[in-house]
């Protein structure tokens, strides 16, 4: 009815063995892409349980967590029909919660209803670079590549004479995996070399409520290969963009030596900088 084609992402079994039978199952997807199945399972050696299965929504496609029981049957039930009334739902007040409804046999041809309360833990998303650009200074050697890993291959920049002061600003994008996010950080590791006096520098996160960046760190820069991380206070949710879940961030640099002293552009420059690695760390 709505004119979309939907596409298959991901699908799979979940059964440990071949002996062992997993039936009637409910499935419940919250908004952030997370997944919980209630079913039940059973063998020739064993009473019919109550079991679960949980996805996160960063984990690879097609794949569910190891299956865990939830409540185990103390007896057969020989009588009538069994648990075709499973249940799955996201709890609303609690993030990564869901509750799951199945039935189990307490023994004595009788049955019971189970109501399973399951958390998926919270950890930590490392985020890559999407994009890089810079819009004062320029680049002498490198790109993408090597800031997405920590691994002593560096973009190389160089600064511009503007206003009196050499200066660089560059800006990394990246796409955060949830909207509304627990925890970010803001993750830069680099070094300022062949300088002369000192160089400041600031990081910026977009923030996409005021619609402007915010200063969230300002130091002098290391001349040794240092890992700035930094978590903002508030809400993060405001530097996740609504719909997208674009991510900016700006670093900028100012060389503190008086113009005179570096007033052309065909002198040496004053300082460089060089990257390893940029990454936010998100907590859905």
């Amino acid at each position: 009815a709505s004119g979309d084609v939907p596409e298959l992402v991901q699908s799979g079994d979940i059964q440990p063995d071949a002996n062992t039978s997993t039936f009637f199952p409910s499935i419940w997807v919250d908004d952030e892409g997370n997944a919980a199945i209630t079913f039940a399972k059973s063998s020739s050696t064993e009473f019919i349980s109550m079991c679960r299965s949980l996805r996160a929504a960063n984990d690879p496609l097609g794949e569910f967590r190891p299956l865990q029981i939830v409540r185990e049957s103390s007896g057969s039930y020989p009588i009538g029909r069994w648990g075709d009334y499973s249940g799955t739902a996201n709890d609303p007040a609690e993030p990564r919660t869901f509750w799951g409804i199945h039935e189990y046999s307490p023994g004595s041809n009788s049955w019971n209803t189970w109501i399973g309360k399951y958390e998926i833990p919270t950890s930590e998303i490392q985020v890559a670079v999407d994009n890089f650009a810079v819009s004062i200074g320029s680049v002498n050697s490198g790109g993408l590549t090597e800031i997405l890993t920590s691994d002593d291959q560096y973009v190389v920049l160089d600064p511009k004479f503007l206003s009196f002061r050499y200066q660089l600003v560059f800006t990394v994008d990246a796409t955060s995996p949830s909207s509304a996010p627990g925890a970010l950080e803001f993750n830069y590791e680099s070094r300022a070399f062949n300088f002369v006096g000192s160089v400041d520098q600031e990081i910026e996160l977009y923030n996409f409520v005021s619609e402007q960046f915010e200063t969230i760190d300002s130091r002098l820069t290391s001349t040794t290969d240092t890992v700035v991380s930094v978590t903002p206070n508030g809400d993060p949710a405001r530097y996740v963009q609504s719909g997208t879940n674009a991510m900016q961030a700006r670093v900028s640099y100012q060389g503190s030596l008086p113009f005179w002293i570096f007033s052309t552009e065909n002198l040496n420059l004053p300082y460089r900088v060089r990257t390893d690695h940029i990454f936010w760390s998100i907590t859905p």
